[in-house]
């Protein structure tokens, strides 16, 4: 989301779809950014994930709650991966699993 980025500056990421937070961008490496927070831990992510400010990340993240898409929605598919084995063996149908 954000054009020119350099180490040193400072990004908005959106965490867990429900928050923003802000981070200073310490290394990039194609298209993964190393980021530390504030107060002092830090991830490696997408530059996809960076946003410029913090209205870019809350108006971003509107955008997905107008399109129905949230954390529930990636919880629920979550749990449909994590049951997939379960169909391999037998123990569910997929039907069941639609039904949860």
């Amino acid at each position: 989301m954000i054009d020119n980025l350099k180490p040193g500056a400072r990004a908005y990421i959106i965490e867990s779809n429900r928050s923003v937070r802000e981070v200073t961008i310490k290394r990039i490496s194609g298209n993964l950014c190393l980021v530390t927070y504030e107060s002092g831990g830090g991830i490696q992510i997408g530059k996809h994930r960076l946003f410029p400010d913090r209205d870019a990340a809350e108006g971003y993240m509107e955008d997905l709650k107008a399109k129905g898409r949230n954390i529930d929605d990636l919880v629920q598919s979550i749990r449909m991966y994590e049951h997939v084995s379960d169909v391999r063996k037998g123990e569910y149908t997929l039907l069941d699993l639609l039904k949860k």
